[in-house]
C-alpha cells in the first residue's frame, strides 16, 4: 500500500503512476509560468531597472542553464539516494525563495546570484528529478506519460499574457514576490506525490497486474525487466555513441528553444516595434501549437522510430527560426510560431523516453544527469550569442539565422543515434 491513507484503494482503480504524471504536470506548469516562459516578459523591465545590456540580462538565463547541466550528475545521485520527493521539495523552496529575493535585486551582480539560486531550485524540481521518476513508473506507455506530464511546460506558457499584464499593472517586483509565494505553496504540495519506483509499493510499471504473492511480484518484475529493458550503468551508456549523439542533438535543439524563450519577445518589440502585449500573441501561438503536437505525438512516437521523429523536428525548428529571422510579415511570423511549437511539443518528450528506451530505467537518473552536461551547452550558448549579436549589430536577425542553420545541422545527430545492439545486464551502479 502506498504510504498515505486510502491511496492503496485508489491505486487499484487508477494506476498511481498517473497521479505522478499529474503532479509533474503541475510542477512544470509552475516553473514555466513563473519564470521559464515569463523571462522574456521581464526582460525589458530588468534592462531598464538594472541599466544593463541585452547580453548581461540574457547571460543570467544562460548561466542558469549551465548550472542545471553541471548539477545533473549530482542530482542523479541525490534522486537515487534521497528519493524524488525530498529533492523536488527542496527545489521548490529554493525556487520560491529565489523569486522573492529576485524582487529585491538592485544590481547586476545580485541579479546573477539570485537567478542562479532560482536555477538550482527549478533544476532540483525539474527535468532530471521528474523524468527519472516517470521513467521508473512507465515502460510501454512511457512516451505518453512523459508527453502528458511535460505538457505542463507549454500550458504554463499560456499564462504569459497574465504575467505581462501583472508586470505592466503592478510592476515586476511585486509580481516576482507573489510568484515566489505561489511556487512554494503549490510546488511543495505537488512534490509530495512523487515516489521512487512502483515495485516498492507492490505495483508494476504501467499498472501491469502482478501475481498476488510477493514471490509472484518479484517473478513478474524479473520477467518484464528481462524481456523489455536493457540495464546500462552510466559508464556503459557513455561508451555507446548514441549517448553522445542524442546529447549533442538535444543540445543543438536548445540553440533555438532557449533563444525563443529569452529573445523572441524582445525581438518583436525592438526589431519590429510591437508592444509587450502584442508580442505575447505569437508566443502564445507557439505554446498552443506545442500543446496540440504533444497531445498527439505522445501516442504516435511510441509506434514510430523516435530518432527519425526527432531529426524531423530539428529541421522544422531550423525552418521556423530562419523565417523569424528574415521577415516582418505577421502571417509568416504566426506560421513560424506554429512550426516551432509543433517541433518543440513533439521532440521534447522524446528526449527522455529515447534515453530510457536505449539504456533502461535502472540508472536513468544518473544517465540523464551526465547527459545534461552536454545538453546545457546549447541552452547556454544560444541566448548569450543572440544577445551579443543584437548588442553589436543592432538586430536579433543575424544571430537568429546562424542558430537556425546550426539547429538544422544538428538533425544529423539523431539520424545516426541508433538503438544500441548490445544490451548489458548491469550488476552495479
Amino acid at each position: 500500500m502506498l504510504p498515505f491513507t486510502g491511496i492503496g484503494q485508489r491505486a487499484r482503480r487508477l494506476y498511481y503512476g498517473w497521479w505522478i504524471v499529474v503532479a509533474t504536470f503541475v510542477i512544470q506548469f509552475m516553473n514555466a509560468s513563473l519564470l521559464f516562459h515569463s523571462f522574456g516578459a521581464y526582460f525589458e523591465y530588468l534592462r531598464t531597472d538594472l541599466n544593463a545590456s541585452r547580453a548581461a540580462i540574457s547571460g543570467a538565463f544562460s548561466l542558469a542553464r549551465m548550472e542545471e547541466g553541471m548539477l545533473g550528475p549530482l542530482q542523479g545521485w541525490l534522486v537515487t539516494r534521497f528519493g524524488p520527493k525530498t529533492v523536488a521539495r527542496v527545489g521548490v523552496v529554493l525556487f520560491g525563495s529565489g523569486l522573492m529575493l529576485f524582487s529585491r535585486v538592485d544590481s547586476v551582480l545580485l541579479y546573477y546570484a539570485v537567478f542562479l539560486l532560482m536555477a538550482v531550485g527549478t533544476s532540483m524540481a525539474g527535468f532530471v528529478t521528474l523524468n527519472s521518476t516517470l521513467a521508473n513508473w512507465f515502460i510501454k506507455r512511457r512516451t505518453v506519460a512523459m508527453s502528458w506530464a511535460q505538457m505542463g511546460l507549454p500550458v504554463g506558457g499560456l499564462t504569459i499574457s497574465v504575467i505581462a499584464w501583472s508586470l505592466s499593472t503592478y510592476g515586476w517586483r511585486p509580481t516576482a514576490f507573489a510568484s515566489g509565494i505561489v511556487a512554494i505553496l503549490v510546488g511543495f504540495t505537488m512534490a509530495g506525490f512523487l515516489r521512487r519506483t512502483p515495485e516498492a509499493y507492490g505495483l508494476l510499471p504501467d499498472g501491469a497486474k502482478p501475481d498476488s504473492t510477493q514471490a509472484g511480484l518479484e517473478q513478474s518484475v524479473a520477467r518484464r525487466s528481462s524481456a523489455e529493458e536493457p540495464q546500462y550503468t552510466p559508464f556503459q551508456a557513455m561508451r555507446d555513441r548514441s549517448f553522445w549523439l542524442i546529447s549533442i542533438g538535444h543540445g543543438m535543439a536548445l540553440f533555438v528553444v532557449s533563444v525563443i524563450i529569452a529573445h523572441f519577445i524582445p525581438h518583436l518589440k525592438e526589431d519590429l516595434g510591437w508592444s509587450t502585449v502584442q508580442a505575447t500573441v505569437p508566443f502564445t501561438i507557439i505554446i498552443a501549437s506545442s500543446i496540440a503536437a504533444q497531445s498527439f505525438m505522445g501516442f504516435a512516437s511510441d509506434k514510430f522510430e523516435k530518432r527519425y521523429i526527432a531529426a524531423g523536428c530539428m529541421i522544422t525548428h531550423s525552418i521556423a527560426m530562419l523565417i523569424i529571422a528574415s521577415t516582418s510579415n505577421l502571417p509568416l511570423i504566426y506560421f513560424a510560431g506554429i512550426l516551432h511549437g509543433a517541433a518543440w511539443g513533439t521532440r521534447g518528450p522524446l528526449m527522455s523516453s529515447i534515453r530510457a528506451e536505449y539504456f533502461g530505467r535502472k540508472h536513468f537518473a544518473y544517465i540523464i544527469g551526465y547527459s545534461s552536461i552536454i545538453v546545457m551547452v546549447g541552452a547556454v550558448v544560444g541566448p548569450i550569442f543572440s544577445g551579443l549579436m543584437a548588442d553589436n549589430l543592432g538586430s536579433y536577425r543575424p544571430g537568429f539565422a546562424i542558430l537556425g542553420v546550426l539547429t538544422g545541422i544538428g538533425s544529423i545527430a539523431f539520424f545516426f543515434a541508433r538503438r544500441p545492439i548490445k544490451l548489458p545486464r548491469a550488476r552495479g551502479a
